[in-house]
């Protein structure tokens, strides 16, 4: 109670707070999600990794390799459901993305020898970027990737070498096939349709064949990630363009007291040109032209290469001319092998019987 000139007045009582009112705003409140994600110490372990230099590789090699895979063991098991992966909300997708690239910085940087290991972590990182859009940092750790299962499957031949089943080695398929129907249509007639199929092992470990099949993996992955990189740039130079077109017209629209009001004709060709530079091609032929020569003569890498391209083609005639040059490609692969098979195979019984 206040007195003032002998007037007794009641001071404001305050009002109580009830639900219906505004709840105050803190600052865990404002944080998102994909916040609170990072700030998990699994998260920052993997911050870490990817912030190491090169000289890591030579001075803590090993804490290194045994932080990555602390990672990769705490989490592998999340991705053995595909149900969760597409259902992922943004703060699991930003969490295994962090994860997984600390992985594979920690891998990269040591070197690390297991070659399935680091390109099945590579493979997922890449998708998880996908997902997320990200696909130019996708398609460089899908490259860096690719030829770091290059080198794990070339170590793996020099490993065998001297051994009794070397010069087979070079043969990475799980089984060479012989007597397909294919093979002699006559004889397939005459037989009234039914060929003897065959097959002979390939000498390959088991740990090789799946080293194969991931490498296969990854380089569908590299060749589509790399092709959407190169329309991202596409795009990019686009839109550059685009900008830089609007901006001059934007620029003499403003000299007109100076040079004049356009004409018909000067805004036509302003408007075809920047119809011109808003048209993107139905692929990055660069980039394509590239990928081509990475492929080289290798059948194998050009049908995964070919098949990728072909998803790229608006026209129905496009696709399948590109999804026929692939199957050739298969069709030239294993005729290879089986030769390489043969010659292998040949020169070995003719060890043997010298021997």
């Amino acid at each position: 109670r206040v007195l003032e000139g002998g007037e007794e007045f009641l001071e404001p009582e305050p009002e109580p707070e009830t639900s219906d009112g505004e709840p105050r705003e803190t600052a865990e409140e404002e944080e998102t999600e994909v916040e609170k994600a990072r700030k998990d110490p699994r998260v920052k372990l993997a911050m870490t990794l990817r912030s190491l230099p090169r000289s890591a590789a030579t001075s803590c090699a090993d804490v290194v390799t045994d932080a990555a895979l602390l990672l990769w063991n705490g989490v592998k098991d999340e991705f053995k459901d595909s149900r969760r992966e597409t259902t992922a909300k943004d703060s699991d997708e930003v969490f295994a993305a962090e994860i997984l690239a600390g992985c594979h910085a920690g891998f990269e940087i040591v070197g690390f020898d297991d070659g399935a290991l680091r390109a099945t972590v590579s493979l997922r990182l890449c998708l998880v970027l996908e997902r997320r859009g990200d696909v130019v940092s996708a398609a460089r750790v899908a490259e860096e990737a690719t030829l770091a299962t290059e080198e794990s499957r070339r170590a793996l031949v020099e490993v065998a070498a001297g051994s009794p089943d070397e010069v087979v080695r070079h043969i990475t398929a799980e089984c060479v096939w012989f007597g397909t129907a294919d093979d002699d249509d006559d004889d397939d007639d005459d037989a009234g349709g039914d060929a003897t199929v065959g097959f002979s092992r390939a000498s390959t470990s088991e740990t090789e064949r799946a080293l194969a099949a991931i490498h296969a993996d990854l380089l569908a992955a590299y060749n589509r990630l790399a092709i959407a990189a190169g329309m991202e740039a596409e795009r990019a130079r686009s839109d550059a363009l685009v900008a830089e077109l609007t901006a001059v017209s934007e620029r003499r629209a403003l000299e007109s007291t100076i040079y004049g009001v356009k004409s018909a004709w000067d805004l036509k060709r302003e408007t075809r040109a920047l119809e011109r530079a808003g048209v993107l091609p139905h692929a990055p032929a660069a980039c394509e032209e590239r990928l081509i020569d990475e492929a080289g003569r290798n059948p194998w890498r050009r049908a995964v290469l070919l098949t990728q391209m072909a998803a790229s083609r608006p026209k129905r005639e496009n696709r399948e001319a590109l999804l026929e040059e692939a199957a050739a490609s298969l069709v030239e692969g294993e005729r290879i092998e089986r030769e390489l098979h043969a010659a292998a195979t040949r020169k070995e019984e003719t060890t043997t019987t010298t021997t």
